[in-house]
């Protein structure tokens, strides 16, 4: 197949039976068709629905209202009656108030008369006994009693005993007081017919007492509790519910008190007012199954009536309201019926206008979805956009021009982006290449084969977090007895970070070959020839060191990098060392050179921060911690051996995080000892 100028290969065209095919569509599939059937299938469901939940709407609103005039009505119901029966009830305790006051005016009127009479031995006159037989008010009854206190009183103008129920109110009027009332009762008496209400009066040692009777009092109560329930009987008979709804009064015992002959009271409601359940509560509500027009439709569900109950616990009364349900429901099957013709009547509109718009929608439609199939066909680098698009309906106004502008802004992003993707593969892959080669170059720099010594193993590996690192080593030897060893970790990271890594590898080699030079002496001149043109300011932590072969002598110094370890039978320790400016910043830093002895089977292990710095998912860090006691289980073995046992406990600690940073590890082993004896010390 011929290539693209631009190195792709195009897409091969469809075969004519293939775009023949895909053009033709059955017209059962078409989008006219499954538009028509959806508008159909659509409006049919949401009449469905719509018809049912109006149905269910307006039977609750209906109920609702409805309810909401039951309650209205039953509030009225029994406002009236606490009206009424407020009203007896004041008129009877105003007359009460008007026997109190004739009481207290009697006996106020007796003790003048008591007072004005002629004093006898006795303490009785004749003109006190004529004046209360000719008393002004004949209904009450004044007597007079004389009492010290100690005995019972004693009636001074006849035998009559003192009434015992008196006696209480006596006594405290003895002790503190002047007059207050009392109230006698027969023992037969239950009603109140025989209750006589005194007044006692104390003048020195005398109890004036005017009484009367409450018989008469009762008796015009009793007369206007009777016209209170007339009228509210009367009130009851001209409410009306529904058809065969009503209102009644119910006593305690579910039996009525004053209602329609032929009301329906269901047993389960007189159980319910007789048990007690209503004493007490405002109102409560019922639905209980109602009389039902014939045997057959017994227990049905519309049959059913709502009872409204209100307990008027001064009568032990129980004011209902009974409304059957389905005369409640009936104005809302009325206005569902309505709704139909009319539903009936918008689906048929809706049919017809889904038609004329599916038949507009289709055309242009069809015209994109050809447009559609044969862009992959076209050459997207050579696309003409004006020529693809000139059949759109791109001036409608609507979802489908919409549609047909959005197919153009494709095509040409499209058409964009193949050919910015082009340039950016072309650009990637260039630097790719450039990149591997830069890898190639770095990992050039550092040795992968090392000097092969018999009194000494070493290995060392470099892992770069990117194409290219920061980091690197160097492993050789100066002359037959002294090992020379490097490991550095750059600042920065990628590219700009391997260029100062090539110059200071470059360097410190130059430097430590270049003649008899200590470790600290490199330092400095590695430091003054980096920061002498450093615009960056980037810098890099060194560790150089040298070790004699035979004796076993080590000589380092260290730019601000992580000191050396020593491995032994023992465990692992980090060498002492004094911090030391990083190389690179300022020149004429001043290093200190540091010695030590590395004996027979002990190893010397370096390494950058990629390893203690490394994360797990928790962001934790691998430590040093982690990394001595790694070295103290693993132990002094073979270099080799020791850089994988560390690089391993690395991955299992950070698993599946990505690597962030550079990674070097160096590892020497002594394996011969010329002087067996040897003692660490420290110079400037």
């Amino acid at each position: 197949m011929p290539q693209h100028p631009s190195g792709l290969t195009p897409a091969p065209p469809p075969s004519p039976a293939a775009a023949a095919s895909a053009q033709r569509t059955p017209l059962l599939l078409s989008l006219g068709a499954r538009l028509v059937a959806f508008c159909v299938v659509l409006v049919l469901l949401t009449a469905s629905c719509l018809m049912w939940f109006a149905h269910k709407d307006t039977i609750v609103s209906l109920r609702g209202a409805q309810r909401r005039t039951l309650d209205n009505v039953l509030y009225l119901l029994e406002r009236e009656l606490m009206t009424a029966h407020k009203e007896a009830l004041l008129a009877k305790v105003e007359a009460v108030e008007e026997v109190k006051a004739s009481l207290i005016q009697a006996a106020a009127v007796a003790a003048n008369a008591l007072q004005e009479s002629p004093k006898t031995a006795s303490g009785v006159s004749p003109e006190l006994v004529f004046w209360r037989e000719h008393a002004p008010n004949p209904t009450l009854n004044i007597d007079f009693f004389r009492w010290n206190g100690a005995d019972l009183p004693k009636n001074i103008l006849n035998d009559a005993p003192f009434p015992a129920a008196f006696l209480p109110v006596a006594l405290s009027l003895l002790a503190d007081g002047e007059g207050d009332f009392a109230l006698e009762r027969k023992s037969d008496s239950t009603q109140g017919q025989d209750a006589n209400l005194a007044w006692l009066l104390r003048k020195g040692d005398i109890l004036i007492v005017s009484s009367r009777s409450l018989q008469e009092v009762e008796k015009a109560g009793d007369q206007r509790m009777q016209r209170v329930a007339e009228r509210f009987s009367a009130l009851v008979d001209e409410v009306q519910i529904q058809q065969s709804g009503f209102a009644a009064v119910l006593d305690n015992e579910g039996n009525m008190v004053h209602g329609p002959a032929d009301a329906y009271i269901p047993q389960k409601l007189r159980t319910t007012l007789a048990a007690g359940v209503f004493s007490g509560a405002a109102r409560r509500m019922m639905v209980l199954p109602g009389k039902p027009d014939t045997e057959e439709r017994a227990g049905h569900d519309d049959d059913e009536t709502l009872y409204l109950l209100a307990h008027f616990q001064p009568l032990h009364w129980n004011i209902v309201l009974a409304a059957p349900l389905r005369e409640m429901e009936a104005p809302a099957v009325q206005v569902v019926a309505g709704q139909l013709w009319i539903s009936v009547l918008v689906m048929s509109g809706g049919i017809i206008l889904g038609l004329i718009f599916a038949v507009r929608l289709s055309g242009p439609v069809r015209r994109l979805a050809r447009m559609a199939r044969a862009l992959p066909e076209q050459d997207m680098l050579t696309l003409d956009i004006q020529a693809l698009v000139h059949a759109l309906p791109l001036r409608r106004r609507d979802e489908v021009g919409e549609l047909a502008r959005s197919f153009r802004y494709m095509a040409e992003a499209l058409s964009d982006n193949v050919r910015e993707l082009v340039a950016s593969t072309a650009r990637h892959e260039r630097m790719e290449k450039e990149l591997t080669v830069a890898r190639d170059i770095q990992y050039g720099m550092v040795p992968v084969s090392f000097p092969v010594c018999d009194d000494v193993n070493m290995h060392a590996v470099m892992l770069t977090a990117r194409e290219v690192g920061g980091d690197f080593y160097d492993l050789f030897l100066l002359d037959a007895e002294h090992l020379c060893f490097v490991i550095g970790d750059v600042s920065d990271k990628s590219m700009p970070a391997a260029l100062f890594m090539s110059m200071t590898a470059t360097m410190t080699r130059s430097i430590l070959q270049g003649g008899n030079v200590t470790p600290d002496e490199a330092l400095r001149r590695i430091n003054n020839g980096l920061a002498e043109n450093n615009p960056r300011n980037m810098f890099v932590t060194l560790c150089i060191g040298i070790l004699n072969r035979r004796s076993g002598e080590l000589l380092w110094a260290s730019a601000g990098h992580m000191p050396p370890i020593r491995i032994n039978s023992a465990g692992a320790f980090a060498l002492p060392q004094t911090g030391n400016m990083v190389a690179g910043i300022m020149a004429d830093m001043p290093y200190k050179l540091m010695r030590d002895e590395l004996k027979a089977g002990e190893v010397l292990f370096l390494y950058t921060d990629g390893v203690s710095e490394a994360r797990n998912k928790e962001r934790g860090l691998f430590g040093e911690s982690s990394l001595l006691q790694c070295l103290s289980t693993t132990g002094a073995v073979a270099p080799q051996e020791l850089v994988e046992a560390v690089l391993e406990a690395v991955r299992v600690y950070a698993l599946d995080v990505e690597q962030s940073d550079d990674i070097t590890i160096m590892a020497i082993r002594r394996t011969a000892d010329a002087h067996a004896s040897g003692r660490s010390t420290s110079s400037a």
